[in-house]
């Protein structure tokens, strides 16, 4: 419950709180059309669904931070609940030796395990709760569709069951897990070989897997979707390691942050010690036996449960190998395999239960369950402390990793929301000072704090920079385009603000300084045109309506 006195992080203020567009309800049917409607800067994340829960909280409770982190938390709780739902069925439909008690605590493992923490407090995360409830929903309603001999409950089952499965499409890209999650459990439920087992199982998954090869084909298929911003080019990642190897050493991150969360802090770094190579190869070796042993149970009349749960653990795990990795370790990440994780906690509970059957050893087993659980809420508790403060946060995040760039920036950016210009900048040339990826976030906000000190000179310097990394950053656009208009150069600041409308057109910031750029100039028909192309959310701007009124006294 902590959670819901947290505040906004990170990725909150440019996809939420900033973002006009996900304020009002009346912009659901566009969240389905136009993925530039994510972010205030444009984006090409297709998550509509997302959109629509932010809508809905703000037209409900209006700009309550306690309404949107509820919002996660209730999403998290309703997982958790569908874990134990789908552990039962599984157990009665593949004739597994589960009892209720077993598939309890399993999802109190899930529900409470700190990995998930990030999935709760942090808003943006929402996307992987949601895609899991649709992945989960899928899974449900396709063990139940097995269990089903009517053939018109059966095939209604299934048609829910892709319902679910386009939830998920429409909330993350990780929805798309569901296809080895689905075949894994079309195995444990209906394990057969024969030619006639063979058929039967293809035709099950024809629809639901084709369905996610179609979605991937679509997500990355320019034109379906409108996106307005290409995919951002970064000329320089400043020495910073972004191959293969990293993301194995990420693997034993997040092993580590699922298995033995002692260590686990927010944002932390990947660990570049002289040991990285070692545990990067050590976490393949693992990831590969992991799955031939979960596919080798999954195959065997028993313990296919068991089988089932390393192949969802390490099934959910494999897909960041060849991810790009932004060098910190995000827990949302792990949101879907604390599902394998909750199945393997089943049945190591069940199969204590059944060794130890008399009455005392079984009090023992459950003292220890308790134990565990309520460790993990003792956990859960401090994580929603240092969650509750961007300063906190940033500040744990340095001291997990005080040469993650990435974390001074974050604390900078939190020092920038507070006016503190001289703080911000302290942390900004931290940050510059060592290897980063996303070097120009730091120049431009170096700019930006540059500006408000009264130093045109050296955050036009900082602009520049940052322009010179990132081309296709609409707030850098933005921001060295006005400094320009300002410092009385407007020739030169145009093409800049007409790159950065164009490439989000929803940056009402954009939008205004491009008209007055073109006020300035006396460009009168390209005023027009722009102002007639001004998005809905961005009318109630005061200088939106300072350009109507002189727009309609040229007019006359």
């Amino acid at each position: 419950m902590g959670s819901c006195w947290g505040t906004a992080i990170f990725d909150d203020h440019h996809s939420l709180i900033d973002n006009p567009s996900a304020h009002d309800p009346a912009n659901i049917s566009d969240f389905f059309a136009d993925s530039s409607l994510f972010s205030v800067y444009g984006s090409g994340n297709y998550r509509p669904l997302v959109l629509t829960t932010y809508a809905l909280t703000y037209g409900l409770f209006g700009d309550s931070l306690p309404a949107l982190h509820a919002g996660n938390l209730i999403l998290h709780i309703i997982c958790a609940c569908l874990v134990f739902v789908f552990l039962t069925c599984l157990a009665r439909a593949s004739s597994g030796s589960l009892p209720p008690a077993s598939a309890l605590t399993g999802s109190l493992v899930f529900g409470l395990h700190p990995a998930a923490s990030q999935v709760v407090h942090y808003i943006s995360s929402r996307s992987e709760s949601m895609a899991l409830l649709g992945v989960l929903g899928c899974l449900v309603l396709h063990v139940l569709s097995l269990e089903t001999p009517v053939r018109h409950r059966r095939l209604l089952l299934r048609a829910g069951s892709i319902a679910a499965l386009a939830g998920g499409f429409l909330s993350k890209e990780s929805a798309v897990l569901a296809a080895p999650f689905l075949v894994a459990t079309d195995l444990a439920v209906k394990p057969g070989w024969s030619f006639e087992d063979i058929k039967n199982r293809v035709g099950r998954m024809l629809v639901p897997v084709g369905s996610c090869l179609a979605y991937v084909w679509i997500v990355f298929s320019p034109g379906w979707i409108r996106v307005t911003a290409p995919p951002p080019a970064w000329n320089a990642v400043d020495g910073v390691d972004l191959s293969f190897l990293s993301r194995a050493r990420a693997l034993w991150a997040y092993y580590e942050a699922t298995v033995w969360p002692v260590r686990l802090a927010p944002f932390r770094e990947l660990d570049r010690s002289d040991w990285a190579a070692l545990s990067a190869a050590v976490a393949l070796v693992v990831l590969l036996a992991g799955l031939v042993i979960g596919a080798v149970l999954l195959l065997r009349a028993r313990n296919r449960l068991t089988g089932l749960g390393l192949v969802i653990y390490f099934g959910a795990l494999a897909p960041y190998l060849f991810i790009t990795l932004n060098l910190l370790i995000n827990e949302n990440r792990l949101y879907a395999a604390l599902l394998g994780i909750a199945m393997l906690a089943a049945q190591i509970h069940a199969a204590l239960l059944s060794r130890f059957s008399s009455s005392k050893p079984m009090r023992i087993v459950t003292i220890a369950v308790t134990m565990i659980l309520l460790l993990m809420v003792a956990r859960d508790w401090r994580t929603s402390w240092t969650w509750a403060s961007e300063y906190r946060l940033w500040n744990a995040a340095i001291a997990a990793s005080p040469n993650s760039a990435e974390a001074y920036t974050g604390l900078a950016t939190a020092y920038i929301r507070e006016q503190n210009w001289k703080a911000a900048i302290d942390e900004l040339e931290r940050a510059a000072a060592l290897p980063m990826r996303q070097g120009h976030v730091v120049q431009d906000n170096l700019g930006i704090c540059w500006y408000h000190m009264g130093n045109r000179e050296k955050a036009l310097d900082h602009f520049n920079r940052a322009y010179a990394l990132n081309h296709y950053s609409p707030e850098i656009l933005n921001n060295l385009g006005s400094l320009l208009h300002e410092l009385g150069n407007p020739e030169a600041a145009l093409p800049y603000l007409e790159a950065a409308v164009r490439l989000a057109p929803a940056y009402c910031e954009g939008q205004m300084e491009l008209l007055a750029i073109q006020r300035s100039l006396g460009h009168y028909p390209a005023l027009a045109a722009s102002f007639a192309q001004v998005p809905a959310h961005c009318r109630e701007d005061p200088r939106y309506q300072g350009f109507a009124a002189w727009l309609a006294k040229e007019r006359n």
